[in-house]
Order: structure tokens, then sequence, then C-alpha cells
């Protein structure tokens, strides 16, 4: 019996000089912010494995496509909560992926209260403050085309990225560049690379 499903694996390699890490200019609660060395996470590289982090990767589905059968393993992780969190100034993770059926929960390690700002453009957009040591929960109903920018109004050196879809085949890479979406169902598929600084990836 043929293989009905099958993995899709992907390294992303910085072909070039690594570039120096940029400081960010902290402005609001010096104090505390001003502690953690906080530098652009636009292009992230390993300075090991030359590996990019921070790649989306995602299937892209039509409008007249019939979208893919997904696969039972993701039952289980439907209706899981996706954290974001405000950790030392910044967002942890700096890039993730959220499904609709799925729940965002922001939270707030940090000492100082931060607000979460995500910039959708077919869900309603948010910004919702959280209190030192405070978390919050969202839903974003309907598949987003591009990643959305996650932000911070007190603190405008802060950025994110979240990517929202209404199937779980997508993923993002790791610190050595490297990211797995796991049982596709067979067949032809075109697949979707993103990175903030560069856009689309081909």
């Amino acid at each position: 019996m043929a293989e009905e499903w099958g993995d899709l694996t992907a390294t992303f390699v910085y072909d070039g000089e690594i570039p120096s890490e940029s400081p960010l200019k902290v402005t609001t609660d010096v104090e505390f912010c001003g502690k953690f060395k906080l530098v652009d996470e636009s292009l992230v590289v390993n300075p090991e494995s030359k590996g990019i982090a921070n790649v989306f990767a995602y299937l892209y589905i039509g409008r007249t496509d019939t979208p893919p059968k997904v696969h039972p393993s993701y039952d289980k992780s439907a209706k899981d909560e996706v954290t974001v969190d405000n950790n030392k100034c910044r967002f942890e993770p700096h890039a993730a992926v959220l499904r609709s059926s799925q729940t965002l929960l922001m939270t707030n390690s940090d000492e100082v209260g931060h607000n979460c700002k995500v910039d959708t453009i077919i869900n309603s957009p948010i910004n919702y403050t959280i209190p030192a040591g405070g978390k919050l929960k969202h839903q974003f109903t309907v598949a987003e085309r591009l990643p959305s920018r996650v932000s911070c109004s007190i603190h405008p050196w802060m950025s994110g990225w979240l990517l929202v879809k209404d199937n779980p085949y997508m993923a993002v890479s790791d610190k050595n560049g490297k990211l797995v979406i796991k049982n596709l169902p067979v067949g032809q598929w075109t697949i979707q690379f993103w990175q903030e600084k560069a856009g689309y990836i081909s």
C-alpha cells in the first residue's frame, strides 16, 4: 500500500558574511529594559551553523483550491493555547504559528506593563494592555494571508510575528534554520516561505 502522508523538511542557511547584531535603543522603562542587551531580530543568523531563524513555511491554498485533508495526529492540538510572552522586553517567541481553532495566550513575565498589538488584516486587529505578571487570551477565527506584526506601543522597539492559518500545515525555522511540516497528504502542493526582512523567499 502506498504511503498517504509525507513530511516536508527545509533548512535555511545564510550565504555570505554573517551580519553583526544591531543593538536596539531602549527609550522606555530604561532601568528595567536596559538590562537585557536587546538587539534587532529582523534577521537572526546562527554564527555556528549559519542557519536563519524565524522563517515561516506554510501551505498555499488558493480560493478555488480544495483544502487538504488533515492528518489525525493534529486532532489533539487543534484546541491548544499558543503562548506569546513579553519576556525581557521582547516577544518570546519572535515568530509563532497559530491555527484558527487554537487560542492565542499573551503573557507578561516582566516587572513592567506591556501591550500586545497584533496587526491582522482579515481578522479585527487587537491591542491589549497586559500588566506585569498578567495574561490574556484571544482567538482569531479566520486565516490570514501573511504573517501579522506583533508590537508593543509602550516599548516601540519590540517586534514579533504571528501567522494565523485554518490548517496545521505550517512551521517556523529554529535557531539552526531547520523546520519540518509533518504529515502532509500525498499530492502536489505549493509551499510558501516568508521572512520578515526579505518577504517571500523562492
